[in-house]
């Protein structure tokens, strides 16, 4: 009994040890928000390692695109629909490091059954290590006209009460007042009115005078093809006379090239 209780303790120190391995000090995201609904966004975090972990990744949203880590390229894997930035690269020893992340986001506009659009970020995605600040920043393409709402992975709806919150023009600023736990999720929601999005307004088909010239001007030069250029096919047609200006005996010499055949040459002039 007496080891089994010592075991627990040993398996409960190191829990606790890799737990507080580390943590985030400060995380600071920037998201530009564009009128078409793509998103380029930036993470600049510093993380305190007490020691040097197996593996370092930085979950991102699936859909993200166009990943770079501190300026250059990005080793990344997707899981789960969670999109992993490698970060072990440029960790070498326990310390202090800042990383600086830029990604970019597809479509962050989805319309539901009855046509409204909202914007959907996910501003944490479950990082392995707390997180002591955070503060986070979205400029729209233009002010929105309702204040956004927020769901975390441990708080759920009552992270609201969590972040203070600043709408000034078209940026949408908060602070946390409390450290996050470990493998924390935040998604923020915001709708959002057709006039700050004009082009993803319902993914409707629509051509521009440019583009309604141009398919014009296409159909014409296929229809002048058509009429004017095209030549027909050729029809093959069987003959049971030999070619004008041969006789039989040379027409084995015309299709195979061989010598004239001297018996058909003599029946040819007795037909004739």
């Amino acid at each position: 009994m007496r080891r089994i209780l010592i075991g627990l303790i040993c398996c409960l120190l190191l829990v606790t040890g890799v737990s507080a391995a580390g943590t985030v000090s400060q995380l600071q995201t920037g998201t530009i928000v564009n009128s078409d609904g793509t998103c380029e966004v930036t993470v600049t975090l510093q993380l305190k390692l007490d020691s040097v972990p197996a593996s370092l990744m930085y979950p991102l949203p699936g859909n993200a695109k166009d990943i770079s880590l501190n300026g250059g390229i990005a080793r990344t894997q997707l899981a789960d629909n969670v999109r992993y930035v490698n970060l072990s690269g440029g960790v070498h020893a326990p310390g202090t490091y800042t990383f600086s992340i830029h990604y970019s986001l597809p479509d962050a506009i989805k319309a539901d059954k009855k046509g409204q659009l909202s914007l959907t970020l996910e501003l944490l995605s479950g990082f392995d290590y707390p997180i002591s600040a955070m503060d986070f920043s979205i400029t729209l393409p233009g002010e929105p006209e309702a204040p956004p709402s927020f769901l975390s992975t441990y708080h759920q709806e009552s992270v609201d009460s969590l972040i203070d919150l600043q709408i000034l023009g078209n940026t949408i600023s908060g602070t946390f007042t409390r450290e996050l736990n470990d493998h924390e999720s935040l998604t923020m929601t915001l709708a959002v009115s057709e006039a700050l999005f004009p082009q993803p307004i319902s993914k409707k088909w629509s051509l521009s005078t440019d583009d309604i010239a141009m398919y014009v001007l296409a159909i014409a030069a296929l229809g002048y093809w058509l009429l004017t250029l095209r030549s027909l096919p050729p029809r093959r047609i069987r003959r049971t006379n030999e070619p004008e200006g041969l006789t039989a005996g040379e027409l084995g010499c015309c299709l195979t090239g061989q010598g004239i055949d001297l018996t058909m040459l003599v029946v040819c002039w007795a037909q004739m």
